[in-house]
C-alpha cells in the first residue's frame, strides 16, 4: 500500500532524531517519490553530523527501551563533577541519558508592595488551627494581629493569613494612615543624607498630593528615633508638616496667566503653531482666529 494514499502515514515523522534511531536511520518505510517532497534541513553538514553521531550511539547500545527516554531519568544516579565531564561522543545512549541531570524551577515570591502596613500591627501565634477559605485545608497556627495605635483586632477576618492585606490597609486607609511612594522615597532621602533635623520646608506645586505627602512625611520623621530627640532637644525635627508646604509662586502665576488668555480667547498651543507656519507661507491666517490671538502672534 502506498503510503502517501494511507491515512496511518505520517511524512514528518522522518524529520525527527527519535524516527531516524529506531528505524536505523532510513526512509525505507516511504517510497522514493514520498521522501523526495520532503524538505531537508538547510544545513546539510550538521544534519550528518547528528546522524554520524547518532550511528555512534546506536552501535554501543542497540537495545533501546522506553527506559531510555529523557524523561524516565532518575534521580537516584547522581553525577559528580568527574563523571560529567567524561561524558563524550562514545558513551552509551543509555548511560548518558541515565546521568542527565534534571534542571529544577526555583519559583520566586515577589516582594510585597505593602510591606509598610506590618509596621502598624502586632502579631501573636496561637496554637489553634484554622480552615483556610481558598485551599479549604486545616492550619494548625492562628495568627491574631492587632493595630498598634487603632482598635483592630484581626483574630477570625485578617486577610493575611489569605495572602494578602487588604483589610490592614482599608483599615488603616480609613484612620488616614497610608503611604505613597513619594513620601516613602523622601522619607528614605531624608534618613540617607541625614537631613531630619535640617528641613525646614518644601517647595512644590499645587498638585492634590503634595499636602498629603507633606502630612505624612510629618509622621515619618516624628516616628523615627523619638527618644533621640527627648534627649537631644537641639536635635528635634523643624518640619511642621502641611504648614511647611510652600506653595511655588513662579507655578501660581503661571496658572494665572494661562486663565486670562484662556478666557481672552488669545489661543491655543496647536493654534499659533498652525498661524505661524501660515504666516512663514505668506498664507492668510486660519479662520475663526479671534483678533486678540492674531495681534498676539504678531508682536510675537
Amino acid at each position: 500500500m502506498n503510503p502517501s494514499n494511507s491515512p496511518l502515514a505520517r511524512r514528518t515523522r522522518h524529520r525527527e532524531i527519535d524516527f531516524h534511531t529506531l528505524n536505523d536511520g532510513s526512509d525505507e518505510e516511504y517510497d522514493s517519490d514520498v521522501v523526495s517532497r520532503v524538505k531537508r534541513p538547510r544545513n546539510a553538514q550538521k544534519q550528518a553530523q547528528i546522524s554520524q553521531d547518532l550511528s555512534l550511539l546506536r552501535e554501543e547500545d542497540d537495545n533501546i527501551s522506553p527506559h531510555d527516554s529523557a524523561s524516565q531519568v532518575q534521580a537516584s544516579h547522581p553525577l559528580n563533577t568527574e563523571e560529567k565531564n567524561t561524558i563524550t561522543a562514545n558513551t552509551p545512549y543509555s548511560s548518558a541519558l541515565e546521568y542527565t541531570p534534571l534542571i529544577q524551577r526555583v519559583n520566586k515570591e515577589p516582594i510585597g508592595q505593602s510591606s509598610w502596613v506590618y509596621a502598624h500591627f502586632n502579631m501573636v501565634e496561637l496554637a489553634e488551627p484554622w480552615l483556610h477559605k481558598s485551599s479549604k485545608k486545616m492550619i494548625p497556627i492562628e495568627r491574631v494581629w492587632t493595630c498598634k495605635t487603632l482598635h483592630y483586632s484581626g483574630v477570625y477576618s485578617d486577610s493575611k493569613r489569605q495572602g494578602t492585606t487588604s483589610n490592614m490597609i482599608t483599615h488603616l486607609k480609613s484612620h488616614h494612615i497610608y503611604k505613597d511612594g513619594q513620601c516613602l522615597t523622601a522619607s528614605s532621602s531624608e534618613q540617607e543624607l541625614n537631613l531630619d533635623s535640617r528641613l525646614l520646608a518644601i517647595t512644590a506645586d499645587n498638585a492634590d498630593n503634595n499636602g498629603t505627602l507633606c502630612s505624612h512625611l510629618y509622621e515619618l520623621l516624628s516616628h523615627n528615633d523619638i527618644t533621640q530627640y527627648i534627649e537631644e532637644p537641639n536635635l528635634s525635627i523643624r518640619f511642621e508638616g502641611d504648614a511647611s508646604y510652600v506653595r511655588c509662586l513662579a507655578h501660581v502665576l503661571n496658572l494665572i496667566v494661562k486663565d486670562i488668555l484662556q478666557s481672552l480667547k488669545s489661543g491655543d498651543m496647536k493654534t499659533a503653531v498652525d498661524t505661524c507656519d501660515a504666516m512663514a507661507k505668506g498664507t492668510p491666517f486660519p479662520s475663526g482666529l479671534a483678533a486678540l490671538a492674531r495681534l498676539r502672534l504678531i508682536i510675537v
